[in-house]
């Protein structure tokens, strides 16, 4: 998560967040003047990280968790506004298994708070393997089953039958995620109680990052020429992870395994309309 004066970026994984980061630490540099610059280097002597010092844009705090949902925005940040990303549902389940991370599971730090969708694949991957030698060589339609099955830990709570994405989501954004899980339908969606139970949170389109990106810092109060760079920039992928540009979502998927997504995940397609077969196409992503 990431903290400024002028607004906080909450970044759920496989969104473009590593984008978005790197944009903001550019943006919160220390001004370029010779005061500035032997102050910086004093601090970094000392240890303390260069993100932390005063620029023409104010302080940037990269903060625990990384992956923080809205309900872990500080109070002393609570009144500004909210950005993050907005990933197609085909797309975001493409990105997760090619990323790989369920696959290094055991080199994380167990203390490490999970995100949603880690915390649920945790707990359905020991059976999971059990029933599979060959793991973690699963192809793509494998590894949407151990989503399903972590996604069924939350629906067993919940009484719904939701995907994995779905419930990521609610976790990420709303007030009252079993709540709202419960009450999702196309009414509820239709309804300003929805809109209430949701934070406040501009979404930014993964696919169309660098025009939303630029757009949102301008509303925000960045000055457009200092924004202006990023227009041009091209892809930051975490880890320096990312896909070919022919390994489209779909290449992942036959007609059966798309409508069963669609199906799980029906209620995010119906609050992002764009999503559903015309925006999923737009182009392969980190």
């Amino acid at each position: 998560m990431l903290l400024t004066d002028r607004l906080v970026y909450v970044h759920m994984p496989k969104t473009g967040g590593t984008f978005v980061t790197s944009v903001l630490e550019r943006l919160h540099q220390p001004s370029p003047n010779r005061l500035q610059g032997l102050w910086h280097r004093a601090r970094r002597h000392l240890g303390r990280p260069w993100a932390e010092a005063p620029g023409k844009y104010g302080r940037l705090r990269n903060v625990e968790p990384k992956h923080g949902t809205c309900h872990d925005i500080p109070a002393s940040h609570a009144g500004l506004p909210v950005l993050s990303c907005m990933r197609g549902p085909w797309e975001w389940y493409v990105s997760q298994y090619e990323f790989s991370w369920w696959k290094r599971i055991g080199q994380y730090d167990p203390n490490d708070p999970s995100t949603p969708a880690g915390w649920a694949i945790e707990r359905a991957l020991p059976a999971f393997v059990k029933e599979r030698p060959h793991f973690p060589d699963i192809g793509f339609a494998e590894f949407v089953e151990l989503c399903d099955r972590a996604a069924d830990i939350y629906n067993g709570e919940t009484g719904t039958d939701f995907g994995l994405f779905t419930h990521g989501f609610v976790r990420y954004f709303y007030r009252d995620p079993p709540a709202v899980l419960r009450r999702l339908s196309d009414r509820y969606l239709a309804s300003a109680e929805h809109a209430g139970d949701r934070f406040d949170v501009t979404f930014l389109s993964t696919e169309r990052l660098n025009a939303d990106l630029q757009r949102a810092l301008v509303r925000f109060g960045y000055e457009p020429d200092d924004v202006a760079f990023v227009g041009q920039l091209g892809k930051i992928l975490p880890m320096g992870i990312g896909r070919r540009e022919d390994q489209r979502w779909e290449r992942y998927y036959d007609e059966a395994l798309k409508a069963s997504v669609r199906q799980r995940d029906r209620f995010v397609f119906r609050m992002f309309p764009d999503y559903d077969e015309a925006s999923g196409a737009m182009g392969a992503s980190a």
